[in-house]
């Protein structure tokens, strides 16, 4: 279950942006599948990248959040009705940011299962939009800088 705190409207992308957190079991099993959905995310990096966060998920380490997208014309205005559509259509949600720390989560616990902790704080920033070219201009703002 995803547990939704707060939520915004960016005007710039017409979009609701929310924060909330989920359980690394969560990001394990339901958000891990998602991480191909996306064909404008950038690809899996080697996993030598990532080796001191792996390491640090073990040892406990809140990762930075997560950013997951959704599309949809449904009106969505009030605090239920986001939590709602979070929770209903979480398995069609898509990764904006955060591939690589996904991946790394999920090495993790394939690494050590009885180390890591299922019930870890993942959290997430959710953008809610109406069409994927806010996401990409999101996703763009997001990711400027980094090596494709």
């Amino acid at each position: 279950m995803i547990k939704v705190y707060d939520h915004s409207y960016d005007n710039v992308i017409k979009s609701h942006v929310v924060i909330a957190k989920t359980s690394y079991d969560v990001g394990i099993n339901t958000l891990f599948p998602l991480i191909t959905s996306f064909d404008s995310q950038r690809k899996i990096q080697d996993k030598k990248f990532y080796k001191r966060l792996k390491r640090d998920i073990l040892e406990g380490c809140i990762m930075p959040p997560l950013t997951i997208a959704f599309i949809t014309k449904k009106t969505l205005s009030s605090d239920d009705d986001i939590r709602g559509y979070v929770n209903d259509h979480i398995k069609e949600a898509y990764i904006l940011d955060g591939l690589q720390r996904l991946n790394t989560l999920y090495n993790a616990y394939e690494e050590d299962p009885e180390r890591f902790n299922m019930d870890g704080d993942l959290l997430i920033n959710i953008i809610i939009s109406t069409s994927f070219d806010k996401l990409l201009y999101r996703m763009i703002t997001l990711n400027n800088g980094q090596k494709p």
